[in-house]
């Protein structure tokens, strides 16, 4: 859930595996795509 309303992505089994319901942290994302979500997932570049 964010100020403008609840946000909704796909995510890889590793990032959903990583986070429970109820965390909460800062959300970054760039349209649908998710980047980073407080320390527990990381935006990762090659």
């Amino acid at each position: 859930m964010t100020e403008e309303g609840m946000k909704t992505f796909e995510v890889s089994v590793f990032e959903c595996n990583v986070v429970d319901v109820g965390m909460e942290g800062t959300l970054v994302f760039q349209g649908y795509q998710l980047l980073s979500f407080g320390d527990w997932i990381k935006e990762f570049s090659l």
